[in-house]
């Protein structure tokens, strides 16, 4: 079946920026580039302040980078994920704990777009397309059902990009009045919801500080205290749902199929695309270390004169063109995947989307393993010093290896071969 589209999306409700008229997905990927000396600059600020300062967010306000995902309806550019995910990891290249913040706060524009209905969208992005929104899918605090919605409650940790974000995103149990909320609840039982509120009616707790890495993410958690969302503001979907809603709404308000699409698979390329960025980095500085330093031992000469280093620079080299190369792979069939539900009614299904994320893992597994096994354990030790970018480099990548979302590698693995041999995953 093919799915047509009655919207005229050629007439966007809020318009794009002038500034932003002329922008490209090669000028866009262009401007991440030409941060990175300022990126590289600011790491140590980041990291201070725990989120990027005012002077990056500026950069990225002109250079249109939260406006990515976002509808051309709305006031966004509506690029390819590809695009998106080249530039995270140019932004990451020169700050990882930038290129995180920027990521998890712009792609959410995309959830926003594909799973709520047009009037909370144009709540969200209006009047003038200035959107940026934090999230945490899992179900950390309670939603209890009132008279044309919900009573919002509770405390959500992990919030990327919560500092600067407009509008937050937020899983929630769905409680009756009067309950405790304490039961016990499953990922695919239906007693879950996403919900999602204006920066007013949240409230940020400032307790990103102390972590190995990332400290300049912006992860801080939020507060809610008993503040009501309309029914409007209100999903009930999980993201690891079988039945997943094949009739979002950013399939009737968009003219385009990436609205469309499952969340996991994306989720991991972000952060695939974070990861093959800080290596990167770590790759950029060191090959500069290469070039300024001699060799231990004898014959005592450059470092880059040396074939120990240059057969470890062209591992490394050949292991993160991989890693970024799978995750522009992730992006595109991202898309066809998306193409191919609206356009010829072949579902995006749950394997499909769980691949993606294997996918994703292996990537950010490459990453790490050039910048850990190749780069760290021979660069030496002065560059692993406070202050120094290798070693910055390392903590950030730990700090990936230990998220979720890199960390279940076998856990998902064993989920995908389930789902592909119609196997019990919840059976031992």
């Amino acid at each position: 079946m093919t799915t047509s589209f009655t919207t005229d999306s050629d007439a966007p409700v809020i318009p794009l920026p002038e500034h932003l008229s002329n922008a490209t997905p090669a000028s866009v990927i262009a401007a991440a580039e030409a941060l990175r000396p300022v990126l590289l600059e600011r790491q140590a600020e980041t990291e201070e302040l725990t989120y990027f300062p005012d002077t990056t967010h500026q950069d990225f306000l002109d250079a249109g980078f939260y406006r990515l995902l976002q509808p051309r309806r709305f006031g966004g550019l509506e690029f390819t994920v590809p695009t998106f995910y080249k530039v995270i990891m140019e932004v990451s290249r020169g700050c990882p704990s930038t290129g995180w913040r920027l990521s998890l706060a712009s792609a959410h524009s995309l959830q926003m777009a594909a799973l709520f209905p047009e009037e909370t969208q144009l709540a969200a992005f209006g009047p003038d397309g200035d959107f940026r929104m934090a999230g945490r899918d899992t179900p950390m605090g309670t939603a209890t059902p009132v008279e044309g919605g919900y009573l919002i409650d509770g405390f959500w940790n992990y919030c990327s990009g919560s500092p600067r974000s407009t509008w937050i995103f937020l899983g929630a149990r769905l409680v009756q009045p009067g309950a405790s909320g304490d039961g016990t609840y499953s990922l695919r039982s239906g007693q879950q919801i996403l919900t999602t509120l204006p920066k007013e009616q949240w409230e940020n707790v400032f307790d990103w500080t102390g972590g190995l890495g990332l400290r300049g993410s912006g992860s801080h958690s939020v507060k809610v205290e008993q503040q009501f969302v309309p029914d409007s503001r209100v999903v009930d979907v999980n993201m690891l749902d079988l039945e997943y809603p094949r009739d979002m709404a950013g399939a009737a308000i968009h003219a385009n199929p990436m609205y469309s699409g499952r969340q996991t698979g994306f989720f991991g390329g972000e952060l695939a695309a974070i990861a093959v960025g800080a290596a990167k980095a770590a790759l950029d500085e060191y090959e500069r270390l290469l070039r300024v330093k001699k060799t231990s031992f004898a014959p005592h000469v450059l470092r880059a004169e040396h074939s120990d280093f240059q057969r470890t620079l062209g591992q490394a080299m050949g292991m993160i063109a991989a890693a970024e190369g799978i995750v522009l792979q992730v992006g595109a069939q991202y898309t066809e995947l998306c193409r191919r539900q609206v356009e010829d009614g072949v579902p995006f299904t749950l394997e499909d989307d769980i691949l993606l994320d294997a996918m994703a893992m292996q990537a950010g597994r490459l990453a790490w393993s050039a910048v850990e096994d190749l780069l760290v354990r021979t660069a030496g030790s002065a560059p692993l010093g406070d202050g120094q970018r290798m070693q910055r480099y390392f903590r950030d990548l730990a700090t990936y290896r230990g998220h979720q979302g890199s960390s279940a590698y076998e856990t998902m693995a064993r989920y995908l071969a389930c789902l592909h041999l119609d196997e019990d995953f919840e059976r031992a």
